[in-house]
């Protein structure tokens, strides 16, 4: 319990920050850049000042607001991403393929957020692998990140997760199954209004789906 509310907490702060960055602000780029360095300032304001940063950033500043990915601090490293995305999708998309590895779940889960935004085989690959990854279990019990990274492969399922999705139709995390049910009526014709998981479940083993 201790642990879901911190983890609710951090994720409220990333929401709440991001909400409150302001429209405009007459600090320049260096010393914004400078303000997001200041472990002396509340993360919020470091937030901010790296968001109005990559606003005012040029190509040549680009490495400059990445580095932040590697900060001590697990808001700043959240913070990058979404400074990064302000100047270029593509450097968001690059920085959270390495962040979705993050030690701190609510970094991982905003890179899970960021990749789920291109539809690609590579990142596809990237989930698929995230999902078995010891560090997104605490103990045996499932993460929340894992149903959200299933979410994100069900949306653009394809005839080749067929499979995939039959597999993990018995995770142990009813969530995950039960959206790999979905995904699996959305591979084909069929239907079960009762009881989904456990009739898909049988469905699978009848038809050597696995």
């Amino acid at each position: 319990m201790k642990f879901i509310l911190s983890a609710a907490l951090a994720t409220a702060f990333v929401c709440s920050s991001y909400a409150a960055i302001p429209k405009s602000d007459d600090k320049n780029y260096s010393q914004q850049i400078q303000m997001a360095r200041n472990p002396a300032l509340p993360m919020s304001t470091r937030w901010q000042s790296l968001i109005k940063a990559a606003e005012q950033a040029n190509a040549q500043q680009i490495s400059e607001i990445s580095d932040f990915a590697n900060s001590n601090d697990w808001f700043m490293r959240n913070a990058a991403l979404v400074a990064l995305e302000k100047i270029n999708t593509s450097y968001a998309i690059d920085q959270a393929k390495v962040l979705v590895q993050d030690k701190a779940l609510v970094v991982r889960s905003a890179a899970v957020d960021m990749l789920a935004k291109r539809n690609s085989l590579e990142i596809r690959r990237i989930f698929a692998a995230e999902l078995s990854k010891a560090y997104n279990f605490s103990g045996q019990q499932s993460l929340w990140i894992r149903p959200q990274i299933m979410k994100a492969l069900a949306q653009n399922v394809s005839g080749d997760d067929r499979q995939f999705m039959a597999k993990h139709l018995f995770d142990n995390d009813k969530k995950v199954a039960a959206i790999s049910a979905l995904a699996l009526e959305k591979l084909s014709s069929i239907r079960f209004d009762k009881n989904k998981v456990q009739t898909w479940q049988e469905y699978v083993k009848k038809n050597r789906w696995l």
